[in-house]
């Protein structure tokens, strides 16, 4: 039986074991990260270009620098804010994965101007980011769910062995006797 787990052992550490591993786990979370999203209704948010989104926060932003209140509802990180220099600099997030960074140079004055840069420019960069998130979130799942399992074969495998050894060595003490 030891024979048979260390065969099997020693072909899974191989490169081709490894590889047949990760296939294996790569599709297995492939196929339930897609049904995950398919339950919680992800796919109808995930590939779309959140314009909509952006048109908001960016009227949250203007609101933002007119009122010169920093409460709202968004999530807000101030990254510069400087009386001396009259700028402010704050990064608005909404919630489907749209960030709105807005530059304000000569805050508070009359000649006052604004920048805004969007996380994603347009729908292809949007739909690839997410596209790519998914893909590494896949790919790191396998990968770590590969180690486990070698891991545990590993495992066994020292088990089986500590155990063949007792057995070995109950063997050769009942045949010298």
């Amino acid at each position: 039986m030891y024979s048979k787990i260390k065969n099997f052992s020693e072909c899974c550490w191989e490169n081709y074991g490894l590889l047949r591993i990760f296939l294996i786990t790569f599709a297995f979370w492939t196929i339930t990260t897609c049904v995950i999203a398919t339950v919680q209704g992800t796919w109808d948010t995930m590939f779309v270009y959140p314009e909509e989104e952006y048109t908001e926060i960016q009227t949250e932003a203007d609101r933002i620098i007119s009122n010169k209140s920093f409460e709202t509802t968004y999530e807000l990180q101030i990254t510069n804010y400087s009386n001396r220099d009259h700028s402010l600099s704050f990064d608005i997030r909404g919630s489907n994965n749209s960030l709105l960074t807005v530059n304000v140079s000569n805050y508070g004055l009359e000649n006052e101007e604004v920048s805004y840069k969007r996380f994603t420019k347009t729908p292809t960069t949007h739909i690839l980011l997410e596209l790519l998130a998914v893909i590494l979130l896949i790919v790191l799942l396998a990968f770590v769910s590969m180690l486990a399992i070698l891991i545990m074969i590993s495992f066994i495998w020292f088990i089986a062995f500590i155990i063949h050894k007792i057995i070995e060595f109950s063997n050769n003490s009942k045949n010298k006797k």
